[in-house]
């Protein structure tokens, strides 16, 4: 008798922490998705005004080609092939925002203008854009999320786990990309999902569900192709002898992705194999491939890890023999404006990367593969010709990269909440706050002065602005205000968070409830009960 108690104490308590991790989740998709949903002003400039009119193209018109949308590229992002305008970046994410399009329409007229109607840019085409965009703000949240979940299975503690994606949704430009229009959080996203999928279990599911992924987030960004070997190697080492049906799963997963990335380039290109940016009109530079890693790989590292300030004109000698290309892409501001690296843009990146040491010895086959596949990317990315994020000067294009190293924080924070009380390590978990305050405080930061809406101006945000002396009675109240709109300059839309995931809230608890209902059933059994007494 004292088995079955002891089996069912085990069980009540599994089924405790199983529903700790749920609603802590949850709480983190919900938090950020409000978070960045409320820090959106809509459409901005032709960066995200692309990927914007390949959505509403397809809504309204369902074709690919922008004809009739092309204001949203203020007729500088876009691609042209057999007389007609196109998206000139990868369709992923413009395909999977157009449900939030639709649902936006439907509710439009409950809608708020961003920034109260304050703001003389922002119109009714904004609200709808807001509304939209919230697809980039939920996908970036569930990132989030994933990344605590990630972080439970690599074996780091709850708390310091949840810390961990508290931190990545916060302290690194997952804030300011998320509100926004752009590829690299939704990115991130499925290939955390893959990688989640991966680590998880043996069952040949899940090695299907990893394929999956992997196939969302080429479809977002083409240029990450080589995730795909990476997968394989891991499954091949993973499965060893046995690894044939895995990888077929895999691949099978993967193929339904990658056939209809094929069949949107022939659609569009008329080429299976090409990628849009090779076709673009404004930057025909960009059309022979040549062009595209001209950057000297060391110095462009070292900028792109610890810059703290303007970029080096000597890595863009690229931009110097092309004086045309140079005025295009703004390079001579790229060495005025301050560019900080990745470790500057969120220091607790620091620490995270002492925590990779615990990784490796608790789950080294994962650290590896892991570490793998951000190396390569960090590594391709600091040969583009264009490093750096046009315009904002920073570092979107590294953005996977800081996410995936962050997850090694976790195991410091759990490394450190073990050492014994000392001055050493008062200092240490100190300078580690001091670490996370200014990774928030960066990431808030960069959304803060985010683009303008509809080509207004360069930033949204300027210090410039506020009332001085900062702290008198009358200042404080404006400075505040004003922090607070350029934060959240969508917050008048929040309550529409109600309507778009009220149906995700019903099936949340269904879910539960049946959950509830099957766990009930089996604790009757261990216990010996009639089921339902």
């Amino acid at each position: 008798m004292e088995g079955v108690y002891q089996l069912c104490y085990t069980f009540s308590m599994r089924k405790r922490q199983i529903v700790s991790t749920n609603i802590a989740s949850l709480f983190l998709f919900f938090l950020f998705t409000a978070l960045y949903f409320s820090s959106t002003v809509g459409g901005m400039n032709s960066a995200d005004g692309s990927q914007y009119a390949l959505t509403q193209a397809i809504a309204e018109k369902g074709t690919f080609a922008i004809d009739d949308f092309r204001k949203w590229t203020y007729r500088v992002d876009y691609a042209l092939a057999n007389s007609h305008y196109y998206l000139d970046r990868e369709p992923g994410l413009s395909i999977l925002s157009i449900p939030f399009y639709i649902a936006g329409k439907h509710i439009l007229p409950l809608g708020n203008y961003p920034y109260g109607g304050r703001h003389p840019a922002v119109d009714e085409d904004s609200i709808l854009q807001a509304l939209t965009y919230l697809s980039t703000a939920s996908i970036g949240a569930l990132g989030v999320a994933i990344s605590f979940l990630i972080c439970l299975k690599i074996g780091i503690s709850k708390k310091s786990s949840f810390f961990t994606a508290i931190i990545i949704g916060a302290g690194t430009l997952m804030w300011k990309y998320s509100a926004s229009f752009f590829r690299e959080p939704t990115f991130i996203t499925f290939f955390l999902l893959s990688w989640y999928f991966a680590i998880s279990s043996v069952r040949l599911r899940y090695v299907l569900a990893s394929g999956i992924m992997v196939g969302f987030a080429l479809y977002v960004d083409y240029s990450k192709f080589f995730i795909i070997p990476i997968f394989i190697l891991y499954y091949l080492i993973k499965f060893k002898k046995r690894s044939s049906l895995p990888i077929s799963l895999f691949v099978l997963g993967l193929l339904p992705l990658l056939l209809s990335i094929f069949f949107y380039n022939f659609k569009v290109f008329r080429n299976p194999f090409t990628n849009p940016h090779l076709h673009k009109a404004y930057f025909t530079w960009m059309n022979n491939p040549e062009n595209l890693f001209q950057t000297p790989l060391l110095p462009s590292v070292a900028t792109n890890l610890f810059s703290f300030g303007p970029i080096d004109p000597h890595l863009l000698t690229f931009y110097w023999d092309h004086p045309t290309i140079s005025r295009q892409m703004g390079a001579l501001f790229a060495t005025v404006w301050p560019y900080k690296g990745i470790f500057i843009q969120t220091p607790a990146l620091f620490f995270a990367i002492v925590g990779w040491i615990f990784f490796l010895k608790k789950k080294k086959r994962e650290a590896i593969f892991m570490f793998l596949s951000i190396l390569i990317m960090f590594v391709a990315s600091s040969k583009l010709t264009i490093f750096w994020a046009t315009n904002m000067y920073d570092t979107r294009y590294f953005l996977p990269v800081a996410v995936v190293s962050l997850l090694g924080f976790g195991f410091f924070l759990d490394t450190l909440s073990r050492m014994k009380h000392t001055l050493f390590i008062s200092i240490i978990r100190i300078t580690t706050l001091v670490g996370i305050f200014f990774s928030i405080e960066n990431g808030w930061y960069s959304n803060l002065t985010h683009f303008a809406p509809h080509v207004s101006g360069e930033h949204r945000f300027y210090l410039s602005w506020l009332h001085l002396p900062f702290f008198t009675p009358e200042n404080l109240t404006f400075n505040i205000k004003l922090f607070f709109d350029a934060t959240f300059p969508n917050i008048y839309n929040l309550h529409l968070l109600l309507l778009f995931y009220f149906p995700l809230f019903f099936l949340i608890f269904v879910v539960i409830f049946r959950r509830n209902t099957l766990s009930r059933q089996k604790y009757d059994r261990y216990a010996g009960r009639p089921s339902g007494k």
